[in-house]
């Protein structure tokens, strides 16, 4: 039987200061193709104590939790021009 590589995505909420290093969400293992497309949704427990500069990161990841790509995104620039 042939070996099916598998993917997952993990995106971590990074604070200014390294306590607030959390994963927030996990999505199931996937088949690997081009362009895999993630359901995941998540909410946070206490946003009025996330800092705008904390950091989004996206990390695609092999079964075996190796990084293929990441996405580094603050919630600052993610939401600018939200409130205009």
């Amino acid at each position: 039987m042939a070996h099916v590589a598998q993917l997952y995505c993990r995106i971590r909420l990074v604070g200014t200061d390294r306590q607030r290093d959390k994963t927030i969400a996990k999505s199931h293992l996937l088949p690997a193709m081009p362009n895999p497309q993630f359901q995941l949704d998540f909410q946070l427990s206490s946003p009025e104590d996330v800092p705008r500069k904390s950091t989004l990161l996206f990390e695609i990841r092999s079964a075996g939790k190796e990084v293929l790509a990441l996405r580094r995104v603050t919630l600052q620039d993610l939401m600018a021009g939200m409130f205009d």
